[in-house]
């Protein structure tokens, strides 16, 4: 259903409410109730009348995402997005970098999530990843940083003018 959204409309009203209220109940899944519920929703756009109420419904789930097919999940649905949409996900992202809580948390936003997004990221949106990493430490005081360093110094070279002012970004260390 994640593949094809429209599917979910092509159902009956009574089907649908099911669905939706599968995703209210986490228990639905015994064992773990966060694991496949949260990686499973994010996936699921036709939940959702829109991007907007989308990204408003897994921003607060990004924080429980403990394996990579939760950030698969992601990928898959920004890979699904128009271009619009896709920049209301890299925003979401780019805020969670600014508010990234911990070292591993960072790492698997730039493992899985980051690897992936920024070659989507343009001119503002790189100066706003750039503004993000440099004003948080959890992301430019970790060990896997050099990783971080060499892939937004690659972007930057292609995406960035060639005089760009990198002073202010001095946690970065760019240069």
């Amino acid at each position: 259903m994640s593949r094809f959204p429209e599917n979910f409309k092509a159902l009956s009203q009574e089907l649908q409410i099911i669905i939706k209220r599968t995703f209210d109940k986490q228990e639905v899944y015994s064992g773990s109730p966060v694991d496949m519920y949260l990686e499973e929703k994010i996936n699921a756009i036709y939940l959702s009348e829109n991007i907007d109420d989308h990204i408003s419904l897994i921003t607060p789930l990004f924080p429980s995402i403990r394996y990579i097919t939760g950030y698969q999940n992601f990928i898959n649905l920004f890979e699904r997005c128009n271009y619009e949409d896709q920049l209301k996900l890299i925003d979401l992202v780019l805020d969670i970098i600014k508010n990234c809580y911990s070292y591993v948390y960072a790492d698997d936003i730039q493992n899985h999530i980051l690897t992936h997004l920024i070659k989507y990221c343009n001119e503002e949106k790189t100066i706003q990843l750039l503004d993000g990493i440099n004003n948080n430490n959890q992301f430019y005081d970790r060990r896997e940083y050099r990783l971080t360093k060499h892939m937004l110094v690659h972007h930057c070279n292609a995406v960035l003018k060639n005089d760009f002012n990198y002073s202010k970004y001095t946690n970065l260390k760019l240069s």
